[in-house]
């Protein structure tokens, strides 16, 4: 239970920052599996999502747009890939 709450205490604490920059930034959540957990926000709107980070053998490329708004949440390129996206909305 103290897990939940503290993983929620950094989402509001992103929600709250994102929502006066409204900027693209990464952060590191790393948990207890070993993988890395990445938060991005919309630019347009400020959605907050959050996505897996993995190692790909070869170089990848990819996108995500905003479901909300369908603004641009992260574009990328490179040995790193991004699976599972989440938004996060309020609860």
């Amino acid at each position: 239970m103290a897990e939940e709450r503290t993983m929620e205490s950094i989402l509001e604490a992103i929600r709250e920052i994102y929502a006066r920059q409204a900027t693209i930034d990464i952060v590191d959540i790393t948990g207890p599996t070993g993988k890395t957990t990445v938060c991005f926000v919309c630019k347009k709107c400020s959605l907050l999502y959050m996505t897996t980070q993995i190692r790909r053998p070869k170089a990848t490329a990819g996108k995500m747009d905003c479901v909300g708004c369908g603004g641009p949440v992260h574009r990328w390129s490179g040995l790193y890939d991004f699976i599972d996206w989440q938004p996060v909305r309020p609860a």
